[in-house]
């Protein structure tokens, strides 16, 4: 920054903002500038200042122009920083490029820590017990928000790991006994992973301040879908059930949803969580590329059914051309017809 700059524009500098730092700067004598700017280069006559060269070209604009601009691909806080450094008020931008109120930024800071903005910290006020339920839901859904949060979270992906294990070894013939049942310790570890899931899940429950919103969210159906099986096992007797096709088939299909809880990782991994978020977003898109890929598929098996096979002297039907189309490698073949290159 140049002293003679500095002097011409002093003027101006006092008419736009009075208290500013480059106005404060230009009163002072050279001993005192020595101490407020970062370093002097005598042979030019200079003061420089740390500060970030994109940002300072817009607030000599203003002391210029009068008008005060911000560069879009600058965060909103980091240009707060520099405001409040050269002690210029966030009113004087322009209409165009105003910020959002200092209490609004630091509320959507505390909804970012707090990880799930479905559930804000202000959901808690006028709810029973709201601090300590609000301590409590940081500590079980969000793993950043504090070592023992974090804690939890491991612990709680050790249990879904474990239940996956016990799953795996329960479907071996070695570990099961006379009647096809899981070895009695795999049922003694199905039984303790399914009740922290319990415990864990009416926790979770209980310090929610929005319990619609939470029996319906995917993740927390998940974890139903995981505890149901496993609660109509253990609580019924399943002897006078065998007489009831029906009954036996529907306690078969749940069985099927213990494979559910592998999705339960979901809930303690950040990637998979954004994951899921970008494909929610992505919903429209994705649908349009699946719509691409079905009508692409519908245009060639109509054309392979039209066709025929001249070799066997047959026609396809369409359903007959999109089976074709999913053997990779035998779109020649027909799908009825048994081949070596294909089980």
């Amino acid at each position: 920054l140049y002293t003679a700059s500095f002097t011409a524009f002093h003027t101006l500098i006092s008419r736009r903002v009075e208290n500013c730092r480059l106005s404060s700067f230009c009163r002072k004598s050279h001993i005192e500038k020595l101490t407020d700017c970062d370093a002097y280069f005598e042979h030019a006559g200079e003061y420089y200042f740390e500060r970030s060269p994109v940002i300072f070209e817009y607030i000599v604009d203003f002391f210029v122009t009068g008008k005060l601009h911000r560069p879009m691909d600058i965060c909103p806080i980091r240009l707060r920083y520099e405001l409040d450094y050269w002690r210029i008020p966030v009113h004087f931008l322009s209409p165009c490029c105003m910020l959002e109120e200092n209490n609004n930024l630091n509320k959507r800071r505390s909804e970012m820590i707090n990880h799930d903005s479905s559930c804000p910290p202000s959901s808690f006020e006028k709810v029973w017990m709201g601090p300590m339920r609000l301590n409590l839901y940081r500590l079980l859904e969000n793993p950043r928000s504090s070592f023992g949060a974090k804690v939890v979270s491991i612990v709680s992906a050790f249990f879904v790991l474990l239940s996956l294990l016990g799953l795996i070894l329960s479907s071996m013939p070695e570990l099961q006994d006379e009647n096809k049942e899981p070895h009695q310790v795999l049922h003694w570890l199905e039984m303790c992973c399914m009740a922290y899931f319990t415990l864990e899940y009416l926790a979770r429950f209980i310090v929610n301040p929005k319990k619609s919103k939470f029996v319906r969210s995917p993740l927390n159906v998940i974890d139903v879908l995981t505890i149901l099986p496993f609660a109509i096992e253990t609580f019924n007797e399943l002897q006078w059930m065998k007489n009831f096709r029906g009954a036996m088939l529907v306690v078969r299909v749940m069985r099927l949803a213990r494979v559910a809880r592998i999705f339960k990782l979901a809930r303690y991994s950040t990637g998979l969580r954004a994951f899921g978020e970008t494909m929610k977003k992505s919903a429209a898109e994705l649908s349009m590329l699946g719509m691409f890929l079905i009508t692409g598929e519908l245009q060639l098996s109509i054309m392979h059914s039209k066709k025929g096979d001249a070799r066997f002297g047959t026609r396809f039907f369409v359903p007959s051309g999109l089976i074709s189309l999913a053997r990779t490698g035998c779109f020649w073949l027909n799908p009825f017809e048994r081949c070596s290159c294909c089980p």
